[in-house]
């Protein structure tokens, strides 16, 4: 008995964006095509503005991480045991309290 293929539809990501960016280009409405697409309205233009800027090379997905740690040398963040110092001494002065 011969197996059945699924004919699944493959989507390459960076297509469809350059696809989107052209309608909007086009002057396709933005609110449609953003619900088309399944996108949000400042995706879209997130999408066409990088696409202005850089070409098909903006459309990439793009690093959400921060390009600066905002807590470097401020002070704010605590080395582990520094934490864990804190913790125990509060623990101790919480005990003599009692006693």
């Amino acid at each position: 008995m011969a197996r059945a293929e699924m004919a699944w539809k493959r989507v390459d990501v960076l297509e469809q964006r350059a696809k989107f960016v052209v309608r909007a280009w086009r002057g396709e409405p933005m609110s449609a095509l953003c619900q088309e697409y399944g996108i949000s309205r400042p995706t879209g233009y997130l999408w066409k503005q990088r696409f202005a800027q850089s070409g098909v090379a903006g459309l990439h997905d793009q690093s959400r991480r921060p390009m600066q740690d905002p807590d470097a040398g401020s002070g704010r963040r605590a080395h582990r045991s520094t934490a864990s110092s804190a913790a125990r001494l509060g623990r101790a002065q919480a005990g003599r309290a009692f006693a």
